[in-house]
């Protein structure tokens, strides 16, 4: 099974070898895959209370 065909396949139906096979091939990913994930961290919205639940799935009070 090549590594493209791995990446496609969901983690539940992967047996140990192959997760053990991804995480390998993440530490020799290069680092420019590895600044992406960072900036995507860094873009994390934290709503509180009901009324920013409500905004941030666009929907009504009762319903959040």
């Amino acid at each position: 099974m090549t590594l493209n065909e791995l990446l496609e396949k969901p983690v539940w139906q992967m047996k140990g070898e192959e997760l053990l096979f991804l995480t390998q091939q993440k530490v020799m990913q290069p680092e420019g895959a590895e600044s992406e994930m960072s900036s995507a961290k860094e873009e994390r919205h934290f709503v509180y209370g009901l009324s920013g639940l409500a905004r941030l799935f666009g929907c009504s009070l009762p319903t959040a």
